[in-house]
């Protein structure tokens, strides 16, 4: 009997063991892994004949505070352009008392090599001024150019320099031709008649290429306003040159002739459009004569684009924590076609993430873009530091080269770029240069005009 119980009571046992293991346990929660965060890449199209690629230097941003970041914009031109166009030249010689003597006479020898230069279908004009401006020789086509070269010799030196006199009679025999038009100014002094304020006579300029004028400016020696002159070649959408001798004046008439020739893209303009939240706080390059505020951000003025040419633009950006991993804003490029006369835009948007991972962030750093952000502070400093060097300060000058070369070894350990930290170093040996050079010399004053030019990017 008891065997018999304790037979029922083992069966019993097992059954019901076997009963709980057969029910279904409680389900448990599988929580996956968090997907990795991946910052935006660059941006790269196409409008006209440009390819567009824009880029933030870091598109991984700290959830922590307001943080400044860098937008850059990289405009390549075809390496083709738009082929065969018209270009049509006018030729604006500062004939002052200034220019007397082998300035003026190699003035007049380096026009007449660019005339021979002209093609057929191509127009040149000739406009001097002195007190008043004259139109020495109308627009013409190149099958007249013996007649335009006779004109050379009415390039006589004497009397004032009124640039602003110069600069509208050479747009009136630009009026109305289809093609390439190119306005080139020549100078050596400052303006002493007329309108003489540089905002005034940049605002001809950039009134010209409104009008679809390119307007180049070229200083020749050291005694011109190397301020206004840069003025008026940045509002004109053209180039500048520095001709410390006029022996060199050839050489960079025809670069003018090459750069219309090989056009691919005209009146090029960048605007930087911030979202909620988002402040620009600089467009290096592109403060002042060619840059301008707008409804909706900054446009930078970046004129015209010769085939196989590259162009940047930086723009600094305060980023308020609440809008970071978001829209931070937009970049917007618009250009003419040099043959057509069509304008085409396009528009490409600035995305971020927000992480506080160290790999994160290190590794949405675009190399390219971190470079141009060297690059724009390297030239900052070389731009101020010059101007202060040509107006006597020679101690602020250093000043300012030792802060920004303070500021890109800052930015080396930032983006761990070790080229940050050569420029850097770069700006201390050009503080080095200028030491040794005696103050007010003419070494000293063509070595200030150098360095603004290398930062404004017309030499390199």
């Amino acid at each position: 009997m008891q065997q018999t119980a304790l037979k029922g009571f083992l069966t019993g046992s097992t059954l019901a063991g076997l009963a709980l293991f057969l029910l279904p346990s409680p389900s448990v929660a599988v929580v996956a892994a968090p997907a990795p965060v991946q910052p935006p890449t660059p941006t790269v199209g196409a409008t006209g004949h440009l390819t567009v690629r824009t880029a933030l230097d870091r598109s991984a941003l700290s959830s922590v505070g307001p943080q400044v970041r860098y937008a850059v914009v990289e405009l390549t031109a075809d390496e083709d352009g738009v082929g065969e166009v018209p270009v049509h030249l006018s030729l604006v010689v500062d004939t002052s008392g200034s220019m007397s003597g082998q300035k003026l006479a190699d003035a007049r020898e380096a026009a007449e090599a660019l005339v021979g230069q002209l093609d057929a279908g191509d127009s040149v004009s000739l406009v001097g001024f002195s007190t008043v401006a004259k139109v020495l020789h109308g627009r013409t086509t190149i099958s007249g150019r013996g007649t335009v070269l006779s004109g050379m010799d009415r390039l006589v030196a004497g009397g004032d320099t009124n640039m602003s006199s110069g600069l509208h009679t050479a747009l009136t025999q630009l009026g109305g031709v289809p093609g390439v038009r190119r306005m080139v100014l020549l100078g050596d002094g400052h303006a002493t008649a007329g309108a003489t304020a540089t905002d005034v006579l940049a605002g001809i300029a950039g009134g010209a290429q409104s009008a679809g004028v390119t307007v180049s400016a070229l200083g020749l020696g050291l005694d011109f306003d190397l301020d206004t002159m840069a003025a008026i070649a940045d509002a004109g959408g053209g180039r500048y040159h520095y001709v410390e001798s006029p022996s060199a004046l050839a050489g960079m008439l025809a670069d003018e002739l090459r750069a219309a020739d090989t056009l691919a893209a005209q009146g090029v303009t960048v605007e930087v459009r911030p979202g909620a939240g988002v402040t620009v706080l600089d467009v290096f390059g592109y403060e002042t004569w060619d840059g301008r505020a707008t409804a909706t951000g900054w446009e930078a003025l970046v004129g015209d684009m010769s085939s196989g040419t590259t162009r940047k633009v930086v723009a600094k950006l305060q980023i308020d924590p609440e809008v970071a991993g978001d829209l931070l804003g937009s970049v917007a490029v618009s250009t003419q076609d040099p043959v057509t006369g069509a304008v085409t835009s396009l528009t490409q948007e600035l995305w971020s993430v927000t992480s506080d991972d160290p790999t994160v962030l290190d590794g949405s750093q675009d190399a390219l873009a971190v470079a141009y952000v060297g690059k724009v502070h390297e030239g900052r400093a070389r731009e101020q530091a010059a101007a202060l060097r040509r107006g006597g300060r020679a101690d602020d000058a250093d000043a300012v080269l030792d802060s920004f070369a303070r500021q890109l070894s800052a930015l080396s350990s930032t983006y761990s770029a070790p080229e940050l930290a050569q420029a850097g170093d770069k700006l201390q040996s050009t503080r080095r240069v200028w030491r040794g050079v005696e103050e007010g010399s003419r070494a000293e004053v063509s070595l200030a005009a150098e360095e603004q030019l290398r930062a404004l990017g017309y030499i390199e």
